[in-house]
């Protein structure tokens, strides 16, 4: 099939690549986006391995056409899910933080990638099962890859705005402890994901919070006189 792989932005008639066989206005980056959900249902349900191209089609309510007008193969679509995934978040972590600063924003950034609702849930479902496939596929590796230095600039930058307003010691090596809380969501949010009724939403940010407040210099000053 001669695939469009550049959609136009504007909406489109697109004739024989729906069930029905109807010809539909569409905006082609809605389609995609919705087979990208389709393919995030499929994978939270089935597992990775299930996320075949008529799997997604059926469960994007449409036919194998669809798939393979907007996307080249199956890793194409698998890498745009995961792609996806990880710009929602970093969306959703911008909108949160605005007007946000200090302890408080580095904080509600933490959040963002703890499951802490069904929406972030799935998020972490689906990076999860990306994993294994990134350690021996160089694009899903990339992919984790930049999702993860995005996260990791992130968490410095905000840790230098919470130095500045006196909210943590400022001694402290900023990356060294961007990569400390990037590992602590991370491992919390998987146990999580595995044991929810081990690690309770409430007990997810009672941890972070405790670990945060820990970081204060008044309270960093305490520890070490108490050695």
């Amino acid at each position: 099939m001669g695939a469009c792989r550049n959609a136009p932005s504007r909406p489109i008639i697109q004739r024989s690549l729906y069930l029905d066989n109807v010809p539909k206005i569409v905006d082609p980056q809605r389609r995609r986006e919705e087979v990208l959900d389709a393919v995030w249902r499929v994978i939270q349900r089935d597992g990775l391995g299930a996320a075949t191209i008529r799997a997604i089609a059926t469960e994007a309510g449409a036919s194998t056409a669809v798939v393979t007008y907007y996307f080249k193969n199956k890793d194409d679509v698998l890498k745009s899910a995961l792609g996806l995934s990880h710009a929602r978040i970093g969306a959703r972590r911008e909108r949160k933080l605005a007007g946000k600063r200090g302890l408080e924003a580095l904080n509600v950034a933490l959040l963002q990638t703890l499951p802490l609702d069904a929406e972030r849930r799935l998020e972490l479902h689906i990076e999860v099962s990306f994993w294994a496939r990134a350690i021996s596929d160089d694009a899903a590796s990339a992919e984790h890859l930049r999702s993860h230095q995005r996260s990791l600039d992130l968490f410095e930058r905000l840790i230098l705005e919470t130095m500045q307003t006196g909210e943590i010691d400022d001694t402290l090596d900023s990356r060294l402890l961007a990569d400390e809380l990037l590992a602590l969501v991370d491992g919390m949010g998987v146990d999580a994901l595995m044991h929810p009724k081990q690690l309770s939403t409430a007990r997810m940010k009672s941890i972070l919070r405790d670990h945060l407040a820990r970081l204060h210099p008044d309270k960093r000053a305490s520890s070490v006189d108490d050695r």
